[in-house]
């Protein structure tokens, strides 16, 4: 996938969502995509993982699906979590030389710190915000606003990696509308 970031100019944009029970991250996703062209973004590299937790808020579970049976069964610590997202997912590539996007990269940025995933020193965008500007929204704007505005349909809310992707499509919308 090739996708069109208008006025971005580092070399990598780093797509990323958080679920978090509480403060815990109990999920991570992130879209990793090189710039290949002018304004033109390929995708490098993806990640997704589940961090365990012996507890989840009953809210947590109805509102993600995810269930603390799941996390045992498939959650990874969080020293790991740590190892995949710097090993992994950030790679050889300089913090500084990513782009962080997210629907809300200020909690999620809190989140991830508090859990050692540390990105505060790289350059950040919001698509929340930038809905709130560009689209001229004073109230609340979710993910599945702007891509309704964009012509997509969200497929699965509250899912990091579902959410990741779609940040891509609400992030490439926003920077157009931003230039029109």
């Amino acid at each position: 996938m090739i996708v069109y970031f208008k006025g971005l100019k580092t070399p990598y944009v780093a797509a990323i969502d958080i679920e978090h029970d509480q403060g815990h991250m109990i999920q991570f996703a992130g879209i990793l995509m090189k710039r290949v062209g002018e304004e033109l973004y390929q995708v490098e590299r993806s990640i997704n993982f589940y961090v365990k937790r012996h507890h989840l808020n009953d809210f947590t579970t109805r509102y993600t699906h995810i269930s603390v049976q799941f996390l045992e069964a498939c959650g990874i610590s969080l020293d790991e979590a740590q190892t995949k997202f710097y090993e992994e997912f950030i790679g050889e590539i300089p913090i500084e030389d990513i782009t962080f996007v997210s629907h809300g990269i200020k909690q999620d940025s809190i989140v991830m710190r508090d859990s050692g995933l540390d990105i505060n020193e790289a350059p950040h965008l919001c698509t929340y915000n930038l809905a709130k500007q560009i689209l001229k929204r004073d109230k609340r704007v979710k993910l599945s606003d702007v891509l309704n505005e964009a012509g997509f349909c969200s497929v699965l809310e509250h899912n990091a990696y579902t959410d990741a992707l779609e940040t891509i499509y609400a992030l490439s919308f926003l920077l157009k509308q931003e230039e029109d």
